[in-house]
C-alpha cells in the first residue's frame, strides 16, 4: 500500500487485550507514531467522555472519533471537528413510548442522560422526558431493564400471538410451567431464561421498528445476540445514530480535514460497527478473534493480542 499517513483504531477488543488493558508495547509504539507525525485515531462506539480517557491512556492524543462516528474531536485544540445529531422529535416519541420498558441512554458527548440511574457511570443524569435535555443528542443506546419476577403475571395475563415465540424458545416443559404461573415451580435460572427470551424478542422488535425510519437513523452497533437467540452470553442491546453516521464516513471526514488520501490510511477493527471502515481505507487489519463477517472482508488478520507488533511493523516502514 501507499505510505501510511494515519491509523484509525477501534478500542474494545482491538486496542485493548483480553483483560481490557492497553499493553505497554502498544502505548510506546503509538507514542512513537504520534511523534513521527502519524496520528493514531481511536475510532469507537463509546461516548467521548469515555473514549477520550482511552485515547490519553494510549498516547493517541491528536484526534478522536467516538459514538460510532457521530462525534469527531480535535484533542490538541480541544474542539469539535464534526457532530451529527439525532432528530429530537423522533427521540421524544421513542422515549415516551419505551422509557418504562427499556433502559435508554442518550449521549451528548461529554455526558449521557438516561431513564435509569447508573451507579457505574457518574456522567449519566436521570431524565423523565426529552424536553429536559437542552443539548443536542448524538447517540441512543437501548438495552433491557432488570427483570421483575412479578411481571411474569403480566406476561401470562396478556399472552397472545405476540408471545407465542416463547413456546419454541423455552420448550414444552418450561412453557407449561410459565402458563401455570406458579412462581414456586420456577427456578431462578428458569425465570432468567423466560425474561431473557422476552427481552430478546422485544428489543429485536423495537430495533427493527426503529430502523424503518432510515431517513432519521442508522444502526451504530449491536450485541451478537441479535443474530439468533441465546440463553447465555451478552445481554441484548443496540445503539443508533443519525442517518449516514458510521465509522467509515467519519474517516472520510477526518481525511478531508487533514488533507490525506484515504488510500494512505490504515484502519483496525473487529466488530459489527467496524465493517464500514473496510472500504474507506487503503488497508484494514483485524485480530484473529474478530467477528467472522469482519474477517471474511480482509486478508490482513493478525494474532489476537498482538496489536503492538502490527503497529510496530507499520512504524518501521514509515
Amino acid at each position: 500500500m501507499k505510505e501510511v499517513k494515519a491509523i484509525f483504531m477501534d478500542s474494545e477488543g482491538t486496542l485493548k487485550n483480553k483483560n481490557n488493558l492497553i499493553e505497554t508495547e502498544t502505548i510506546n509504539v503509538i507514542d512513537s507514531l504520534e511523534k513521527k507525525g502519524i496520528p493514531v485515531i481511536i475510532t469507537t462506539g463509546l461516548p467521548r467522555f469515555i473514549s477520550r480517557k482511552i485515547a490519553i491512556k494510549s498516547k493517541a492524543t491528536s484526534y478522536l472519533i467516538s459514538s460510532n462516528g457521530a462525534d469527531i474531536f480535535d484533542l490538541k485544540k480541544n474542539r469539535s471537528i464534526n457532530k451529527i445529531y439525532l432528530n429530537k422529535d423522533f427521540l421524544k416519541e421513542l422515549y415516551d413510548e419505551n422509557k418504562n420498558e427499556f433502559n435508554i441512554i442518550l449521549g451528548v458527548g461529554d455526558f449521557e442522560y438516561s431513564n435509569c440511574l447508573n451507579e457505574y457511570n457518574l456522567n449519566t443524569f436521570f431524565v423523565n422526558s426529552i424536553e429536559e435535555i437542552k443539548e443536542n443528542i448524538i447517540q441512543c443506546h437501548i438495552s433491557q431493564k432488570e427483570f421483575d419476577i412479578q411481571k411474569l403475571s403480566v406476561l401470562k395475563n396478556n399472552l397472545n400471538e405476540k408471545y407465542s415465540f416463547l413456546k419454541n424458545i423455552l420448550g414444552e416443559s418450561l412453557y407449561e410451567k410459565f402458563l401455570k404461573l406458579d412462581i414456586n415451580l420456577l427456578s431462578k435460572e428458569e425465570v432468567k431464561m423466560i425474561s431473557r427470551a422476552v427481552s430478546f424478542y422485544k428489543l429485536l422488535t423495537l430495533k427493527n421498528q426503529i430502523l424503518k425510519y432510515k431517513n432519521y437513523v442508522s444502526l451504530g452497533n449491536q450485541s451478537l445476540d441479535f443474530t439468533e437467540f441465546q440463553f447465555n452470553g451478552e445481554t441484548p442491546w443496540f445503539s443508533f445514530n443519525a442517518e449516514g453516521v458510521s465509522k467509515g464516513n467519519a474517516i472520510k471526514i477526518v481525511c478531508d480535514y487533514l488533507n490525506i488520501n484515504p488510500e494512505n490510511v490504515v484502519a483496525i477493527g473487529n466488530d459489527y460497527n467496524d465493517r464500514t471502515m473496510i472500504n474507506s481505507v487503503g488497508r484494514f487489519y483485524c485480530p484473529s478473534d474478530a467477528r467472522p463477517f469482519v474477517k471474511e472482508k480482509t486478508g490482513y488478520i493478525y494474532d489476537s493480542g498482538e496489536i503492538g507488533k502490527v503497529l510496530k511493523k507499520i512504524y518501521e516502514k514509515v
